[in-house]
């Protein structure tokens, strides 16, 4: 039994990795597009303005990202998400599993960023890059963008504008974004790419990445991991009150 959690005004699913990467495959041949987006307490407090957008979408599929999203949901509901679904762990595991090939669109990062992750993507035996923009010049050619991945009609896009940017954009342009799955990735071409350090495999096991990220990055990151956190936290308790998990079977 797969069920969600309503956290800070969004309803997200608690499932495992390959319970989600078999129903985005089903997906992907049944032809049924579908977008996933990565909740962590950043997401949470970044897309309040969103929330109706996301929530009302029944092919907005939200999964939890943090150690953030498990303490909540146990403070929340006595209970935790089955698994912690990183998605700068999560997407190259999908795109490494996939049965046959797919086209890949991505869009997000710096120039050399983005066209270094394509490069890495397409050593995939599993996926041919369709096509690529850099996250500054979509916005400078966004009709141009928009029309590429129209007729490159990917099997999957990869939208990393950070949030809520990302979630806005794939919101506001759904309908002409033609691809089976989209992905809401973040930073993930930074962290493919090795412009960004991941944190050593002890530190992401104990669930500490954070702090990690913290000590790499404070300018950056310290006001997210202290009043992002209260915010975030502030919001999951004056949310109505707690409902029960409902069953997801992924159909």
């Amino acid at each position: 039994m797969i069920g969600s959690f309503l956290l800070g005004g969004f309803r997200v699913r608690s499932t495992r990795t390959d319970l989600l990467i078999r129903f985005l495959q089903t997906r992907m041949r049944a032809n049924r597009k579908i977008a996933i987006g990565f909740v962590n307490h950043h997401f949470v407090t970044s897309c309040q303005d969103l929330g109706c957008g996301l929530s009302n979408k029944e092919s907005y599929l939200l999964v939890n990202d943090g150690i953030g999203m498990q303490i909540a949901a146990f403070l929340r509901f006595g209970r935790g998400f089955r698994e912690n679904m990183n998605g700068t762990d999560f997407v190259p595991r999908f795109l490494e599993r996939l049965r046959g090939t797919a086209s890949v669109y991505l869009i997000g990062s710096t120039p050399e960023v983005v066209a270094a992750a394509a490069a890495r993507i397409a050593n995939n035996p599993g996926c041919r890059v369709a096509g690529y923009c850099d996250g500054f010049s979509v916005w400078e050619r966004e009709d141009e963008v928009l029309k590429e991945i129209a007729a490159a009609s990917p099997d999957i896009l990869l939208v990393g504008l950070g949030n809520p940017l990302q979630e806005q954009w794939v919101l506001q342009h759904w309908d002409r974004l033609d691809a089976k799955l989209i992905f809401g990735v973040g930073a993930l071409f930074d962290w493919m790419t090795g412009k960004r350090r991941r944190a050593p495999a002890l530190i992401r096991r104990l669930r500490l990445e954070w702090v990690y990220r913290v000590a790499i990055e404070p300018k950056r990151l310290l006001r997210r991991y202290t009043v992002g956190v209260i915010h975030f936290f502030s919001l999951v308790f004056v949310a109505p009150s707690p409902v029960q998990p409902r069953e997801w079977t992924g159909s």
